[in-house]
């Protein structure tokens, strides 16, 4: 026992006559403790011996947390008491360059700058600010205890983006090294971005084709976006021949009527069954978002062929003729005809091609059920035929037959009118040259004869090249 105003351990001066005992748990490790407005030395738990008698103030605080409590102790008594420490408050000032600023302190908007914002817990907080024109700015701020702490940011020139879609996107915005993916919250409102142009990409869910897109952003202007999602998947229809098997790449789906929605885009094979056998089939090709429809009631098992060309002739299948390839396309250096086949049974056939003044052409194919089978006919030419027609104007106007016979002149024409063409043109550039140094120099004499020359040298040079291409087949 201490004498009257001795002094414990703690540094706290004993009571005498009329004492009581007092020890004190504080549940956060590093607490300064006082008693009664004396620090009180040691670490938790402390015990104090022979405290006067009456009321006692305890306060215990770290940097940001606080706890006081009032204890009374009477003669002889002893109390145990646990402080827990709850964040203390301080003050938060907001200020911008320029004001005006809407200031969202932890999500919730509290006014504007120049803002005074009393009682905020001691502790992290974040702060955004907003402001038409200008780029969104957030920060995080530490409040001290008891203390004024300062916020002060300088805001730059932006614009915003709105954007609207007919789904759930999560998109990512680049522009440079400038990245950002805005939550589902931003998306709410208008999203700050710097000026320039931006690129635009999006994830999605549930199915829905993702979008790539770029978009400009101006200085005090507002961008809106509307993004129309479609279905990443296809869907077919079929319909007619009710209760039917459907069969979708060898799987079933259902009976018909149906239609199927999580189809992935590329090439399928449909077919129905009644009775265990085959009634109606065929292939298709679907891309993202396409939806193709079949009514297989009156459409039976079906193979199609196509033959396309670039020479007009006769087509034979399995022996008989059955048409003649029509002009499908004209150019400038050739045609391109085709001849398209009505439904065909599937398996095997010979297709063969005659054209004038060309080989036959003839080959096996094989023709699938449901499908169109496209083939292309590359014709050699008979160098055997003594006369052919060549055309300038392939459609209508023949030119007079021009003997093909091996071992003809054509071919030391079509060498020469070459050799021509290069000569030509070389003594063209040569004096085109010669009449811009002349007209240089101021020689109008000079300038004129060059010019004649060069004339006459282009149109030598065109000549030969006509030439050079009308006797190039040989």
């Amino acid at each position: 026992k201490l004498a009257a105003g001795a002094v414990d351990a703690n540094g706290i001066k004993s009571g005498g006559v009329g004492t009581g005992d007092l020890q004190v748990t504080v549940d956060e490790e590093g607490a300064v403790l006082t008693l009664d407005g004396v620090l009180v030395k040691g670490k938790s738990p402390y015990f104090f011996e022979h405290l006067e008698t009456g009321a006692h103030k305890l306060v215990a605080r770290t940097k940001n947390r606080y706890g006081e409590a009032e204890v009374y102790l009477d003669r002889d008594d002893l109390q145990k008491i646990t402080m827990a420490l709850t964040h203390g408050v301080g003050t938060l000032k907001f200020l911008t360059e320029p004001m005006g600023a809407s200031v969202l302190l932890d999500g919730t908007k509290i006014g504007e700058t120049p803002l005074k914002q009393p009682n905020v817990l001691a502790s992290w907080h974040q702060v955004r600010y907003q402001k038409d024109g200008f780029l969104d700015v957030t920060e995080s701020v530490q409040v001290a205890m008891e203390q004024t702490t300062t916020s002060r940011v300088k805001l730059e020139p932006g614009g915003a983006l709105v954007v609207h879609a007919n789904g759930t996107i999560w998109p990512i915005l680049a522009k440079g090294k400038d990245s950002l993916s805005p939550t589902q919250a931003d998306l709410d409102g208008p999203i700050s971005l710097r000026p320039g142009r931006w690129h635009l990409r999006t994830k999605t869910e549930g199915g829905w084709k993702g979008i790539d897109t770029t978009f400009q952003i101006s200085v005090g202007h507002t961008t809106s976006l509307d993004l129309q999602l479609t279905s990443y998947y296809g869907s077919v229809k079929v319909s007619g021949n009710a209760k039917a098997s459907v069969m979708l790449d060898g799987r079933h789906i259902g009976n018909s009527p149906i239609e199927y929605t999580q189809l992935e885009p590329g090439s399928h094979q449909l077919v129905l069954r009644q009775n265990g056998d085959s009634i109606w089939g065929r292939g298709f090709d679907v891309a993202s978002g396409q939806k193709v429809s079949f009514y297989t009631g009156k459409d039976p098992l079906t193979c199609l062929l196509k033959v396309n060309s670039k020479n007009q002739g006769r087509v034979y299948l399995d022996e008989d003729e059955v048409g003649s390839l029509q002009l499908k396309k004209s150019g400038w250096m050739s045609d391109t005809w085709t001849w398209d086949s009505d439904s065909l049974p599937a398996g095997s056939h010979r297709i063969k091609m005659i054209a004038d003044g060309y080989h036959p052409w003839d080959t096996l194919v094989q023709l699938v059920p449901w499908s169109t089978t496209t083939l292309e006919a590359q014709l050699e030419r008979d160098r055997t035929t003594p006369n052919r027609i060549y055309t300038i104007n392939r459609l209508s106007n023949p030119e007079p037959t021009i003997p093909d016979q091996p071992g003809s002149g054509r071919q030391a024409i079509h060498i020469l009118s070459g050799i021509g063409t290069i000569v030509a043109g070389v003594f063209w550039v040569v004096w085109d040259t010669e009449m811009n140094n002349a007209e240089k120099a101021g020689n109008e004499p000079r300038k004129s004869k060059a010019a004649g020359a060069a004339l006459l040298s282009g149109g030598l040079s065109l000549v030969f090249l006509i030439g050079f291409a009308a006797s190039g087949d040989f």
